[in-house]
């Protein structure tokens, strides 16, 4: 018998497979339930009282424009400055709907009056 069939092999029992090399292995990352690829914010929420101050504020002409303004483009809280962009762009949208409504409905008003006064004109 060879020196490997000595090591491994006793009589009655089943020759055994060369010790195969072991390789030690890292532990795996602990996720806590979030993964590492997404961000975790640490920013406190805007409180409720804060929401009802900037509604209220929205109420006030002008004033609520320009804290829009102040909100959107101001260091501050995240979920404050994107709401104050949303609406100021749904305040564009808004504007831009009212004037195209003007001026169609503008227009039409100016020639309907306009036919009916040269109507008019020939009974005079």
């Amino acid at each position: 018998m060879d020196e490997f069939q000595q090591n491994n092999f006793t009589e009655g029992e089943a020759p055994k497979a060369p010790n195969a090399p072991t390789f030690e292995r890292e532990a795996a990352p602990s996720y806590n339930g979030t993964p590492s690829n997404t961000p975790v914010y640490t920013e406190e929420p805007v409180s409720l009282g804060t929401w009802i101050g900037m509604l209220l504020l929205g109420f006030v002409p002008c004033v609520n424009l320009i804290m829009l303004f102040v909100w959107a483009f101001s260091e501050g809280k995240k979920s404050r400055q994107n709401w104050a962009r949303a609406s100021l762009i749904v305040t564009a949208i808004g504007v831009a709907l009212y004037f195209i409504f003007i001026l169609v409905f503008g227009a039409a008003f100016v020639a309907a009056v306009s036919s009916n006064l040269s109507d008019l004109q020939g009974y005079m």
